[in-house]
């Protein structure tokens, strides 16, 4: 008798804001993997029918082979060592980028802009939010949706975007065009995060604490 497929760990708030931005798909791709828990959960829910798993580390992806492999999903996996989305040897129609800095998701996005072919891109920059949303805007994105979650001490912005023109204004790049026009219930505690974040950094003169204050006293 065949023994029953492992429970996945729990994924945490922030993997989970992000698996729930993935449209159901045929196919889709995680770069940057590591351990593979985003795919794994993808996968044992149905929401995609295969996954490419890639990262730059064979020694992460060998974390996600384990991970794979007694809870029977390893067979729905293209396991891949590679530099971003030079993983990508065909076209998948949704690509995660999370747990980087927004440097280094740019940067994946500009070598890679010949290999995205349409697909959703589901994003979590650890640092520089708002770079990211300027960056999506100028290069032909627009961002359909944005999730705010705590986990731990830190607040972390998962985000939607695809392919169309967006024209958005510095408040919205600053604090995000869709938790603005959502409002969602752990908006204002991120808000004062934020602020207090920016006043510990920079002090208090400047246009984004006072955007953050406009929206706190909302």
């Amino acid at each position: 008798m065949r023994p029953e497929p492992l429970v996945l760990p729990a994924p945490g708030p922030r993997k989970e804001a992000l698996i729930g931005l993935v449209p159901p798909c045929a196919l889709a791709a995680e770069i940057g993997a590591d351990h593979g828990i985003i795919s794994a959960f993808l996968l044992s829910q149905g929401i995609c029918g295969r996954m490419v798993v890639s990262d730059i580390s064979a020694a992460s992806l060998q974390k996600a082979r384990r991970l794979f492999a007694p809870r029977g999903l390893e067979t729905r996996a293209d396991f891949r060592v590679a530099d971003g989305l030079l993983a990508l040897d065909a076209p998948v129609e949704a690509i995660i980028i999370a747990g980087m800095g927004e440097k280094t998701i740019k940067e994946i996005l500009r070598k890679g802009m010949d290999r995205l072919h349409g697909a959703a891109l589901v994003l979590q920059s650890n640092t520089g939010v708002p770079g990211l949303r300027r960056w999506l805007a100028a290069n032909g994105f627009r961002i359909d949706a944005e999730r705010v979650v705590k986990e731990g001490r830190r607040y972390y912005i998962a985000m939607r975007a695809v392919e169309g023109r967006a024209v958005y204004s510095e408040k919205e790049l600053c604090l995000g065009p869709c938790l603005l026009g959502e409002r969602p219930p752990l908006l204002r505690e991120y808000l004062a995060w934020r602020r207090g974040c920016l006043l510990r950094a920079r002090g208090g003169d400047q246009p984004a604490v006072k955007w953050l204050e406009e929206e706190m006293d909302k």
